[in-house]
């Protein structure tokens, strides 16, 4: 078909659906989602889309739409459409075309008018003035919402300049009203003034609805991201502040404050623009050739990736540290989680990569900072060790001391760079040699290697043996091997290791049964009890124990290595296993197996090489200065950062880091070198070849848990470094197991059994304590503090005495007691309520319909109605005899009574009491007139004492105690019962009876001789003191 011949019958086409092309209301066209459109482009055979047929018509192609036009009256005209509404009955169906119209003015500071004025642009061969595009639609935009408080969000159309008339008008469109606005400044504003624009807007604004935000483009979009980058603003922080400065509250959100998502993609294309590539590695190559980052980086490495960075200004810093400093160190640490992996051309990862690092804590200007660093993929000891020589071979001079974990790659690599031995199992086997065979070194020592104390430490609290042995004896072990880190020479650690292998090998101690001598382990716990308890280990201490086989021959040990060394020691320690006479708590066989483990790196943990080669250096060693920097960096530097980041990124910002901390630096080490340059002139020779180091964050444990004949030459070769999974450990505030102690004098180490710890079983009037249902009926307690004071000693006493947990058959209050063990929750407390509710049969009904049962009563008449009722054995049961006339008696008494004069004890009373119901008297029946003989059943588990005092009426009924005072002890027959608490009454001091009663208190006497206070009114218990004065009403004794 021709083109003419197809444009007419297009023509035709819009011509049979003129009535819905155009709005019957506005005579606009319909947008392109109206469904006229679709029915078009279907009739033309979706030659056209539904867009384009639009926009034919809108910009009159072929003059489509000049054609249409007329042919429209032929459509109900909107005029038409009103005038017949208005005649229309109901006024409400009426359309109003009123539009509204508002003016204003814009007034811009000269700083905005400044950044939007009109620059000259070159349009094919004519030049014309413009406002910059982008930024002044912005402005003006920002300042349209502050004046007019308006949700529409503006298109604007071209400014138009003109050097004659009117300088400047530009003109917009609501995107959703489609209300117009016009501007126009009159004439050409004067430098540095301010500037109005007066404005005229007109439509149907006031039903606008917009919820479209405002685009950000060109040079304000860039501007806006180059604030959230160089500020480090997180994108929810920018609109905030935003929010905050121009609306109040009520308001909607503007649409000239951005989204989130929207500000964290300008924030990201930034940062991508800064980007030297998109590649990672070839961005780290060409920052080794831009400035400043051509001064740190000194070598890179593709597969596997490295980059070693360090500049002139940190060596120089660092030498003169070394040079003005009796002991120089250095920490040497590796991190993780700072750099993300790379992507390799096959689409695989990389491992992961660590950043290494070398810190300086200069102790004299008090500055801390990094001399040298590393980023690597690889994590084995020689490419660590290449990192350190490169780094020396730069001019890095030799510290005295360095610092590192247990990582056996790590410190082999040290090692090898700052020594003059080619190995680590090298060195070792020559400290042994020079301190247990007194042989000379084979090299001279400049530098001294150690490991971090706390990762030490952290590895030994990490053995399965001690973790589940006793909390007593797990810190008795970790404060003696603290002590022997301490050690500076083998003597001591020779004592030290034996005691510690006596105690955990024999299973008894005390005295011996056939010679009534202390036994080994008896004397060597003594010993290590002043070890970890005196200040310092003199002489005195040293001799304490000490036997002909503590000077050894070690020429005969078949192998030259610290663990055959542990073992002659664990022979010699077998060989004095006595058997005593009670129990040794601290018997642990399995830690000796640890410990001769660990003794394979004696000297990188102890302290013996300090004394005759580094007489300097501090008794443990620390990597607490470069933990620091990694935390420095991670939460400081990189706070506004998500890490890991990419390496390019993470070396720019890093490296910006360490030149400002060289500035400072540099600045202290200047002001510090006139005052020590003759010092440090004599103690340079000294110092040049010394080093130090500290450990990483968290590096394995390898030779800690390693078996004790491995090959460490072997593992060396294959060591890799090992962050520990990237897991960050904590570290302790005080190196509790490090320091002196002298309470382990006194601490009772025989104790197994921790105390377990009770909760209160609440008094029935706390407020905040809830009715119970029992039987679908709610029922209230009160006055309950003498059963809950009777139960807190009996649970107290379950759970410290086996003895008596076995014996306690009762089967609600057992019941009730493990409960309370377990949590006192809303099943002890309606267990309380069913035990009380049958022990104290009278119950009031309220008028709401709850019972209500008061348990108001003394703890004796308590204790003799829960015995009636079988839930408590009786104290004892006496049965009088009469030999006339055959008649037995039966007294069965819960309670003893026992009066107490001044001066009497309570286990005299007992024993007083029973002698005077042994004495015989007349029959009770009438005409018989025989003698009875008494015979008395005691109850050897567990019995009841209430405690009075002869009254007279001036003196109470109830004696006033201290709890130091009272037996601890008694003997009933040949049992031995151990005071188990004590029921206190509070309330007036006169004698107690069921119609006068007062408030009971539960003073509970746990193991290891500790009391403590439980009170049915209180929230916690309280611990107390035994010197504390209590009213005893009852006692209770158990086994």
């Amino acid at each position: 078909m021709p083109q003419n011949r197809k444009i007419d019958h297009l023509f035709d086409i819009f011509l049979k659906n003129k009535s819905e092309i155009f709005d019957i209301v506005t005579g606009k066209i319909n947008p392109p989602s109206h469904s006229v459109w679709k029915i078009i482009s279907k009739e033309a055979s979706h030659h056209y889309t539904k867009k384009y047929l639009y926009t034919m018509v809108l910009q009159n192609r072929h003059n489509f739409l000049e054609k249409l036009k007329p042919s429209l009256k032929d459509v109900p005209q909107h005029d038409e459409l009103s005038s017949s509404d208005e005649n229309s009955t109901n006024s409400k169906n009426s359309i109003s075309t009123e539009e509204n119209s508002t003016s204003f003015c814009i007034t811009l500071s000269a700083q905005e008018w400044n950044e939007i004025k009109p620059q000259s642009k070159l349009y094919g061969s004519r030049i014309y003035n413009a406002l910059p595009p982008g930024k002044w639609t912005s402005i003006v935009a920002n300042h349209f919402w502050h004046v007019t408080k308006l949700p529409c969000t503006i298109k604007f159309h071209r400014a138009k300049i003109h050097e004659t008339g009117l300088y400047l008008n530009f003109k917009g469109t609501c995107k959703n009203c489609e209300s117009n606005l016009t501007g126009v400044l009159p004439v050409k504003p004067s430098a540095h003034s301010l500037v109005v624009i007066h404005c005229q807007y007109s439509g149907n604004f006031d039903d606008c609805k917009s919820v479209i935000k405002r685009q950000l483009r060109g040079a304000y979009r860039r501007e806006i991201g180059k604030v959230l980058l160089s500020n480090r603003l997180p994108a929810s922080t920018y609109r905030k502040r935003q929010v905050d400065n121009i609306m109040i509250l009520g308001e909607a959100e503007p649409n000239v404050i951005p989204k989130s998502n929207i500000l964290r993609n300008l924030k990201y294309e930034e940062r991508k623009r800064n980007r030297l590539s998109e590649d990672p590695i070839e961005s780290v190559y060409a920052l080794k050739y831009q400035h400043p980052y051509n001064n740190y980086i000194k070598d890179i490495g593709l597969d596997r990736l490295f980059v070693h960075y360090w500049s002139t200004p940190q060596i120089h810093v660092y030498n003169n540290y070394v040079q003005t400093t009796t002991h120089s160190k250095i920490s040497i640490d590796a991190t993780g989680e700072v750099v993300r992996r790379i992507t390799k051309p096959s689409g695989e990862k990389s491992k992961v990569i660590f950043l290494y690092d070398i810190t300086v804590n200069d102790r004299k200007t008090g500055m801390q900072y990094s001399a040298c660093n590393m980023l690597s993929e690889r994590h084995d000891a020689d490419s660590i060790m290449h990192w350190l020589q490169f780094w020396k071979r730069d001019g890095a001079k030799m510290p005295n001391e360095v610092v590192c974990d247990m990582s056996i790659a790590l410190t082999s690599a040290i090692i090898r760079s700052f020594t003059s031995y080619s190995s680590l199992g090298v060195y070792l086997d020559d400290c042994y040699e020079h301190l247990l065979k007194r042989q000379s070194l084979k090299f001279k020592l400049s530098t001294y290697v150690r490991f971090d104390v706390a990762h030490v430490i952290k590895s030994i609290c990490g053995w399965e043996c001690l973790k589940s042995a006793p909390k007593r004896s797990r810190h008795f072990y970790k404060r003696v091997i603290g002590q022997l880190i301490q050690t500076t020479n083998m003597s001591d650690a020779h004592k030290i290791l034996k005691a510690i292998c006596v105690v955990a090998l024999n299973e008894t101690e005390g005295t011996s049964g056939s010679t009534n001598i202390e036994t080994p382990s008896e004397k060597c716990k003594s010993f290590l009890r002043r070890v970890i308890g005196y200040e310092n280990m003199n002489d005195d201490i040293g001799n304490e124990y000490e036997t002909d086989n503590d000077i050894m021959n070690f020429e005969d040990l078949s192998n030259n290595n610290f663990c055959e060394w542990g073992r002659a020691i664990e022979t010699e320690a077998r060989n004095e296993i006595v058997r005593g006479n009670r129990d040794n708590c601290q018997f642990l066989p399995a830690l000796i197996p640890k410990i001769i483990s660990l003794l394979k790196t004696f000297p990188l943990w102890s302290s013996v090489m300090s004394t005759e080669h580094f007489p300097n250096a501090h008794s443990t060693a620390s990597s607490a200065p470069v933990e620091s920097n990694f935390n420095n960096l991670k939460n400081r530097t990189f706070a506004d950062e998500h890490l890991p980041i990419r390496i390019d990124e993470f070396l720019t910002k890093h490296i910006s880091s360490l030149e400002g901390a060289m500035k400072i630096a540099m600045a202290q080490s200047l002001d510090n070198t006139f005052e020590t340059v003759e010092t440090a002139k004599d103690e340079s020779l000294h110092n040049i070849s010394s080093i130090q180091q500290s450990p990483t964050e968290v590096l394995s444990d390898l030779f800690l848990t390693a078996p004790a004949d491995y090959d460490i030459a072997d593992e060396e070769i294959r060591a890799q470094e090992n962050w520990g999974g990237l897991v960050v450990p904590s570290k302790r505030k005080r190196r509790s197991y490090l320091e002196k102690n002298s309470e382990w004098l006194h601490i009772d180490l025989q104790q197994k059994v921790s105390v377990v710890p009770i909760g209160i079983l609440r008094n029935g009037n706390c407020v905040k304590l809830q009715p119970v249902k029992l039987a679908k009926k709610k029922v209230l307690l009160t006055n309950t503090c003498a059963f809950d004071s009777l139960m807190q000693i009996l649970c107290t006493s379950f759970c410290d005495s086996n003895h008596f947990a076995a014996f306690f058959q009762s089967q609600q209050l057992l019941e009730l007691t493990k409960q309370m063990i377990k949590l006192i929750g809303l099943k002890a407390y309606k267990l309380r309520a069913e035990i009380l509710s049958m022990t104290f049969p009278n119950h009031n009904m309220l008028p709401n319909g709850m019972i209500h049962i008061s348990t108001e009563t003394t703890v004796e008449n308590l204790i003799r109605k829960l015995a009636n009722s079988g839930e408590l054995y009786y104290s004892y049961v006496e049965k009088i005899y009469c030999s006339k006339c055959s008649n037995i008696r039966i007294i069965s008494m819960p309670i003893i009574p026992l009066v107490i004069e001044q001066n009497i004890s309570i286990s005299e009373g007992v024993e007083s009491y029973f002698w005077k119901r042994f004495s015989s008297s007349t029959c009770s029946r009438k005409d018989c007139g025989g003698t009875t003989d008494v015979s008395i059943e005691k109850n050897q588990v567990y019995i009841f004492v209430e405690i009075t005092r002869s009254t007279t009426n001036s003196l109470p009924s109830i004696r006033l105690l201290r709890l130091s005072d009272i037996s601890k002890e008694i003997w009933i027959d040949d049992t031995l019962l151990t005071l188990g608490g004590v029921i206190a009454y509070v309330g007036p001091q006169q004698p107690i009876n069921i119609t006068h009663i007062g408030h009971f208190k539960a003073y509970c006497h746990r193991i290891g001789e500790k009391w403590e206070l439980y009170d049915s009114l209180a929230n916690n218990k309280q611990d107390c003191s035994e010197v504390e004065m209590v009213y005893p009403h009852l006692l209770f004794y158990r086994v």
